[in-house]
């Protein structure tokens, strides 16, 4: 089958890349295939992270800990906003190694995987926007693009496209690829480990609550937070640039 589609492509110096919004991307069947592991995994993340929310609104649950929740969210939302996607998706700004480092530490509170991987992803989603190539396409659902995506084997044009797509700038980054050499590491000691152990041993709080709230319930409102613009903001709200992306711009 051939496409037919319409482009429009932006010149970026520094990926050497091309975004394309294509609109229509001619692709094989494909059968939807779950990963088991993950349905689990974000199942008792959110049923955790709903306990810990009832923890903290009606039970006693200490200020300290309430504060150092708040504390590693606004993290998590800077490791993923200001690092993930403008830094290293999207190179909008420079950052020098302190920067950088501090950056990816915040990424990891949020729990949102590899800094690699996630800017692979996005960059694959902007070329591919709204077709089978794009990881997380809207045309998909509501709940494709909001977790969905994350539950299911990818696409076989997911994987095909993905690369094609320029990485040097990531592979040359001494701290993405620290990160991704030693993920799941970082991830148990400061996105687990810690967050869990910080309230217990200096400010005396229960176990149960420093798991529930401290860990689950900041790990289920990091994601929630990043996944929205990937469902929400492709589905509400005005489209003044472009009527042919599901791109959205809120009040």
């Amino acid at each position: 089958m051939t496409a037919e589609s319409i482009t429009e492509k932006f010149s970026n110096e520094d990926l050497h890349l091309k975004f394309e919004s294509t609109r229509e991307t001619a692709a094989p069947s494909h059968v939807t295939r779950y990963y088991l592991g993950n349905v689990v995994l974000f199942a008792v993340l959110h049923i955790s992270g709903l306990y810990g929310l009832y923890l903290l609104g009606f039970t006693e649950v200490k200020w300290q800990t309430t504060a150092f929740v708040a504390a590693l969210y606004w993290m998590g939302v800077i490791g993923v906003t200001g690092g993930n996607h403008r830094l290293w998706s999207h190179r909008t700004y420079k950052a020098n190694l302190p920067l950088r480092s501090l950056l990816m530490f915040f990424s990891i509170t949020s729990f949102q995987g590899e800094v690699f991987q996630w800017a692979r992803d996005h960059r694959v989603h902007h070329k591919y926007q709204d077709t089978d190539a794009d990881p997380y396409n809207i045309r998909r659902g509501f709940w494709f693009a909001h977790v969905g995506w994350l539950l299911q084997k990818k696409h076989p044009l997911v994987i095909e496209k993905g690369k094609t797509i320029d990485l040097s700038d990531l592979t040359k980054d001494e701290v993405v690829m620290f990160q991704r050499k030693y993920f799941w590491y970082l991830l148990l000691f400061f996105s687990l480990f810690l967050p869990t152990i910080i309230p217990m041993y200096f400010w005396g709080e229960s176990l149960k609550t420093a798991w529930y709230v401290a860990t689950s319930l900041r790990i289920v409102l990091c994601f929630n937070t990043a996944a929205i613009v990937n469902s929400v903001a492709h589905t509400f709200g005005n489209r003044p640039y472009d009527r042919l992306i599901t791109d959205h711009v809120g009040i």
